[in-house]
């Protein structure tokens, strides 16, 4: 298949003309959909100056966030539940938006405002995406508007491949490698900062969900909080344990964050999530985190998510909220693990059942007939990524509760579903250490007290 993806089709390099085209006073009116860049851009101040000179400012939000709140007219826009739409996001693909339900609220979308300030002929945004669909797309299918309404997509088809070539010079890129390695060796607390959006909060748009920050991250599995991981030998070298407050620092920017002891995670790096530290997304996502997109930098017409950065010890700790952690197994192994070598001599080698012996099965339920159909959710743990979207759909359908990021550090997270994952690793070094522990134990002690006092 050689049908190119749109979308990531943004233009940075177009983005950042665009400011430079504000600070000159070339704009008469900006409208944002869909978009939050007083928060986003790497130079918040660098945008909200610029801003500040045009004359008209729109907000298609659904909230005062960061940069709605520095326009002239907010124009409330309807859930993406509640909308028509479509979209090409892979070429040759078609697909229709929806909606679901009515508009709960006084909203309009976005488009049909446009349409209706444009002094379209047709300004209801069903008919005017109708319209376009039966000139365009249907009448190149066959389709009609009520197939398309059934199966929801239109496919044209595989583009044919077309060869691809390599042409830049192997031996200069990794002599740039290496010299971007000699700068991390530079200094011991050097490190390259790999920034990332988790499945949870993402770029920060949907920060103000709690059922989403609360969703447990898949490799780490925290929660409320993103964080500075680390790997664990690269730790121990820069005398870094768990929980430990640091401070990441690039000549523009520095946060301070919790360190995370992350297996996996290459030496010489750190990995910091986007989408936290907003700032007006609602009661539940603001000062959640802290925000990484100044980190970022604009090399070759983009903006890279590496940058290099200093990373010292600020003193104090930081207990992370996770709904798991793996470092109390009453002296057993964490993974059950053997060689392909032993378990070809004992099917059962490693079961921790001891030699030849099958692990033997119990039912705390009696057996009973089950006449007729049964209803039944099944998961494929081959297929399973870890991602966490079972666990938010059962929160949304049987309306659980979040507790938040203190009662998750309590263990009290109300999750129907609870995906774990384990490492196989010398432990040594990567463990939470006993002042740590001790830690704990002051926290809790700490909050039966308040419980206690407050009658909660």
């Amino acid at each position: 298949m050689n049908n190119a993806s749109n979308q990531f089709a943004g233009n940075d390099a177009e983005f950042v003309a665009f400011i430079n085209e504000m600070k000159r006073g070339e704009v008469g009116a900006v409208f944002f959909l869909n978009s939050n860049p007083a928060y986003s851009y790497v130079n918040t101040k660098e945008f909200t100056d610029a801003l500040s000179k045009v004359a008209l400012r729109v907000s298609f939000a659904d909230r005062a966030d960061e940069t709605a709140s520095l326009c002239n007219i907010l124009a409330p826009v309807n859930h993406y539940l509640e909308s028509w739409g479509d979209s090409n996001p892979v070429a040759g693909y078609y697909t229709l938006v929806q909606p679901t339900i009515n508009p709960v609220y006084n909203t309009r979308m976005a488009e049909e405002s446009l349409l209706n300030w444009s002094g379209s002929a047709v300004t209801e945004y069903y008919q005017y995406v109708r319209n376009n669909w039966e000139k365009t797309v249907l009448a190149s299918s066959g389709k009609s508007w009520d197939d398309v309404l059934q199966v929801g997509f239109v496919s044209t088809g595989s583009a044919s491949a077309t060869p691809l070539s390599f042409n830049l010079d192997v031996t200069a890129v990794a002599n740039t490698i290496v010299a971007e390695c000699a700068k991390l060796a530079a200094g011991s607390n050097q490190v390259e900062i790999q920034l990332y959006q988790n499945v949870a909060v993402g770029d920060g748009q949907v920060a103000n969900n709690p059922w989403l920050q609360e969703l447990p991250d898949p490799v780490s599995k925290v929660t409320w909080d993103n964080y500075v991981a680390i790997a664990p030998k690269y730790a121990e070298k820069l005398d870094l344990a768990e929980f430990d407050l640091v401070e990441v620092k690039t000549a523009t920017h520095s946060v301070t964050l919790p360190v995370l002891i992350q297996p996996g995670q290459a030496n010489g790096t750190i990995s910091i999530a986007l989408g936290y530290g907003r700032t007006k997304a609602g009661q539940a996502g603001t000062e959640v985190g802290k925000n990484a997109f100044p980190f970022l930098t604009f090399e070759n017409g983009t903006f890279q998510t590496a940058a290099v950065a200093s990373i010292s010890k600020v003193g104090g700790t930081y207990i992370l909220a996770q709904t798991q952690t793996h470092h109390s197994f009453e002296g057993r192994n964490i993974i059950r693990e053997t060689s392909l070598k032993e378990y070809l001599k004992d099917p059962y080698a490693g079961s921790g059942n001891g030699a030849g012996k099958k692990h033997e099965s119990y039912d705390l339920w009696d057996k009973y007939e089950k006449p007729g159909n049964n209803w039944v959710m099944a998961i494929d743990l081959n297929a399973c990524t870890g991602c966490g979207a079972c666990i938010v759909a059962c929160s949304a359908e049987n309306n659980v509760p979040e507790v938040g990021r203190d009662e998750v550090r309590r263990r009290r997270e109300m999750h129907w579903i609870r995906i774990d994952r384990y490492y196989s690793y010398n432990e040594k070094g990567t463990v939470v250490t006993e002042e740590n522990l001790n830690e704990w134990k002051t926290l809790n002690v700490a909050y039966d007290k308040l419980l206690v006092s407050t009658k909660y």
